[in-house]
């Protein structure tokens, strides 16, 4: 039991380290809408594939505690993403997704660097969706284990 609580632990730190770091390294592109760079497309990267290893990990393990924090997680950065698409197709600016997207989004900001910042939301959205459904697919077949 302590085993998989230590893992727990260790997989939510390495999360949050994988999300303060890239919006750390990615926030002065992102805030200032200055072109991405080559940084941001490694950051991009990175972040995708920890969260790949992450949810792999939770299945490998049949660890629904770190299966069901990548639900929960995935599904926040469809609503993040599905909410900044909106607000690109409506023009409008909703405050309050502020906050969420300059802790969420700031990772993502190496897409921009191959497509205009609409396209790249929408793929945030397209990428967040597939790991929200096979994060949720995975937890209902190991939820008999």
């Amino acid at each position: 039991m302590n085993k998989i609580k230590i893992s727990n632990v260790l997989v939510v730190l390495f999360s949050l380290l994988a999300i303060i770091s890239g919006m750390l390294i990615n926030f002065n592109s992102f805030l200032n809408g200055s072109k991405a760079n080559m940084l941001d497309v490694y950051v991009t990267i990175s972040y995708v594939l920890i969260w790949i290893l992450i949810l792999l990990f939770g299945t490998a393990s049949y660890n629904k505690t770190i299966i069901r924090y990548c639900v929960y997680f995935w599904f926040l950065n469809v609503f993040m993403a599905f909410t900044i698409v909106y607000s690109f197709i409506s023009d409008t600016y909703l405050i309050w997704e502020f906050p969420l997207a300059v802790i969420l989004y700031g990772q993502w900001r190496g897409f921009a660097y191959y497509m205009n910042n609409f396209y790249t939301s929408v793929l945030v959205l397209l990428i967040s969706f597939i790991m929200w459904i096979t994060s949720y697919l995975v937890s209902r077949i190991n939820k008999g284990n």
